[in-house]
């Protein structure tokens, strides 16, 4: 899983289909993504 913050703009450019090929392309197995989550700021405590 990821919390993606994309720059302005990016918005409505990039989706989620398009970061998981990206990303699972070039990481082992079991660093593979399956779900991306796009907010505004990441949920830091």
């Amino acid at each position: 899983m990821a919390y993606v913050v994309l720059h302005d703009e990016y918005r409505g450019k990039v989706s989620d289909k398009e970061l998981i090929d990206f990303v699972n392309s070039s990481v082992a197995f079991y660093e593979k993504l399956r779900k991306v989550y796009f907010v505004d700021r990441l949920p830091i405590k």
